[in-house]
């Protein structure tokens, strides 16, 4: 809207945009609605009740379906966590009866093993032997 004051009257541009008055239609008819899909660029009366219980249904049952793969994610993560712990644990009774059995099988106790059966310790290997 262009605003002229009464001295420049003659130097006002015509206005170019020109509202119609049936374009402003308040109540929700047919008309209207063809009225406001056609500035939109819709076909409103594709819309109709069975199409939206349609999608309404599809939407529930992909939703479904995602919140099924995810409680079925967090039950598997789950398992594999009380898994990990269980491995943890045998892999920590393994270490311990290796370190067991390094012990048992170490060279203190096979000289000492050795002594009581009556062998003598032969000293470091570096010795020089002498041929007579």
């Amino acid at each position: 809207m262009m605003v002229s004051s009464p001295l420049h009257r003659k130097n006002v541009k015509p206005n170019l945009r020109k509202i119609n008055s049936n374009d402003y239609i308040h109540s929700p008819s047919k008309k209207a609605n063809k009225k406001i899909g056609q500035r939109i660029g819709i076909n409103l009366s594709s819309f109709k009740p069975a199409k939206i219980i349609a999608f309404t249904v599809v939407a529930a049952f992909l939703g479904f379906i995602y919140l099924t793969h995810v409680f079925a994610t967090e039950k598997l993560l789950g398992q594999v966590r009380q898994l990990q712990k269980e491995y943890e644990q045998s892999q920590q009774v393994y270490d311990d009866l290796r370190l067991r059995y390094n012990r048992m099988t170490g060279p203190v106790d096979i000289y000492r093993k050795a002594k009581e059966l009556g062998f003598i310790n032969a000293g470091p290997a570096d010795q020089i032997l002498e041929i007579h």
